[in-house]
């Protein structure tokens, strides 16, 4: 045998054996990551589940201690005390009973966010002590007039319950011009709306036209993230995790939401208390239930993306 050729062979070897090797490395590299990844969220998970349901004991028709406490417990997996998903759904159908199906005279956020509610429990929001909540969600006039947020949370609202709005369409269009053209770019809250029409849109991705204005506000939604890898407040940070996760973004491995080597679970954690509770912002750490429930949430989005579904 020629000896350069043995020598060549034996290279092709050592270089193959070495490739395996990085290849290995590499692996079990990425898998301590997620499995460290996995295990944050799952113990930051439990300590709010934890916290959330010793404190809102009767939860009811509400924007703190309501529905969003009872969509976080039922989203996290690891909740399932039916009785008090049942004692929840008792008091909605007393109040609306009681109410005559009239929740709000004009904010009919309130039907958005009960349905929510309503669906992550399993029950159906057409039939509420006999009336069907969700058709409270077309009416575009009312539903408008509370501004974008409102309209991507009537489109959230109507995916849980399976239902398509007639005004659907003029929904989609006038997120979008609110969100491109509307006084909604000067306000400093600009991300938090830009996160909720990435949820409004989520559900549209079959159409072309859409998905451009997705992948546009997901860039427009990075440019914005703070060098801390944030958004500011707990709340912010929390909506964008679920904007994001809504669109099959991997947040914590996804450059473009990577500031000085933070992500966004990151600086959610960073609002933790020792109690399982969040603060709104890291100056005050005190415990607010508003971003308690929000990070509760924003949790769940990213523990069920790791098994490949969603919170919506």
């Amino acid at each position: 045998m020629n000896t350069r050729t043995s020598i060549e062979k034996k290279n092709i070897k050592v270089i193959s054996l070495i490739l395996i090797i990085a290849m290995l490395i590499a692996l079990v590299t990425s898998c301590g990551a997620k499995s460290t990844k996995n295990s944050v969220v799952d113990t930051n998970i439990e300590k709010t589940v934890k916290f959330i349901s010793n404190n809102v004991t009767n939860p009811t028709i509400a924007s703190v201690g309501g529905e969003w406490s009872v969509k976080g417990l039922a989203e996290s997996g690891i909740f399932e005390n039916s009785d008090y998903f049942d004692g929840y759904y008792d008091n909605v159908t007393e109040i609306v009973k009681n109410e005559k199906g009239i929740l709000h005279e004009n904010y009919y956020t309130e039907y958005a966010r009960v349905i929510i509610g309503i669906c992550a429990i399993g029950k159906n929001p057409c039939d509420v002590a006999g009336y069907d909540l969700t058709v409270f969600l077309d009416d575009y006039e009312i539903i408008t007039n509370q501004g974008p947020n409102a309209a991507s949370y009537a489109l959230a609202a109507a995916n849980c319950a399976g239902v398509v709005l007639d005004n659907q369409d003029e929904y989609i269009s006038y997120i979008i011009e609110e969100i491109d053209n509307g006084a909604v770019r000067n306000d400093q809250y600009y991300c938090d709306y830009i996160s909720m029409a990435l949820l409004g849109l989520s559900f549209y991705t079959d159409r072309e036209d859409i998905r451009v204005k997705i992948d546009e506000y997901i860039e427009l939604l990075a440019d914005m993230q703070l060098d801390d890898g944030g958004f500011g407040s707990c709340e912010s940070d929390a909506e964008a995790i679920v904007a994001l996760c809504q669109n099959g973004i991997d947040l914590t491995n996804d450059n473009r939401f990577i500031k000085k080597d933070k992500n966004l679970l990151d600086t959610l954690l960073d609002y933790s208390m020792d109690d399982g509770s969040f603060c709104h912002v890291t100056e005050n750490k005190q415990t607010d239930f508003m971003a308690t429930e929000k990070a509760l949430i924003a949790m769940d989005a990213i523990k069920l993306q790791q098994k490949g579904k969603k919170l919506y």
